[in-house]
């Protein structure tokens, strides 16, 4: 749809994942250069006013010199009456049930991959809340190449429920990854059985600590200072 909007000289914002493999990053990218086109990965904080609040004091040096970065996002998976959420219980139009998804047509383009509904997604730290996460702490840290990263998922707990929801989505995943060009850890959490951070950036400098989130942004008094 991207190389079909770029041939048609129409903008493009469209969501990640941006493709299935390296060949179509290509193939998308040279066509948005051939019509000069304007294109944008789905990273809706990059618009947020509070993220662009957040890359100004990190480059204004008032922080301090940032060890870490934690990157949070907390939900609950079954929500009090008179709350939103776009949390979704399986079985609804975003399910990805057979009986509603012509599946052949939708994996028609993989070269391999799943092939069932269930077996869809990378998780959290693949496809969907670690990217949010990462991406509005990229533009003011400019991190650079990450040289490791470790990860850990929670093993589900055989025929365990949390409300609602499958223990696949529900356990905890944590990420660590290092940027020693930076001299900086960043992590990320997430979890689906409890919101009481939500989605948060927290950024460690000596001096100050910024949270930045699509509610707030702002900064607190480093806990010390050396003698």
């Amino acid at each position: 749809m991207t190389i079909r909007a770029a041939a048609a000289k129409k903008d493009v914002y469209v969501e990640k994942g941006w493709c299935l493999n390296l060949d179509q990053a290509k193939r998308m990218r040279q066509a948005i250069k051939d019509n000069r086109i304007v294109m944008q990965l789905g990273h809706n904080y990059n618009s947020m006013g509070w993220f662009h609040k957040a890359r100004e004091i990190y480059r204004s040096g008032e922080l301090g010199k940032v060890a870490a970065i934690r990157l949070y996002m907390t939900a609950r998976a079954s929500i009090p009456s008179g709350s939103s959420s776009n949390l979704r219980e399986p079985g609804d139009a975003r399910g990805r049930q057979p009986e509603t998804i012509d599946w052949q047509r939708f994996t028609a383009n993989r070269r391999s991959g799943p092939s069932t509904p269930s077996a869809s997604s990378c998780g959290a730290s693949g496809s969907s809340t670690a990217t949010h996460r990462r991406r509005p702490a990229q533009p003011p840290v400019g991190f650079g190449h990450m040289v490791a990263a470790s990860a850990f998922r929670r093993p589900p707990s055989p025929g365990r429920n949390y409300s609602g929801r499958t223990a696949a989505t529900s356990r905890p995943v944590n990420v660590l990854m290092d940027y020693p060009t930076k001299e900086l850890s960043v992590s990320f959490m997430c979890t689906f059985h409890n919101r009481h951070y939500g989605e948060v950036e927290q950024y460690l400098g000596r001096d100050k600590t910024l949270e930045v989130s699509p509610r707030f942004c702002r900064t607190f008094p480093a806990e010390w200072k050396p003698v």
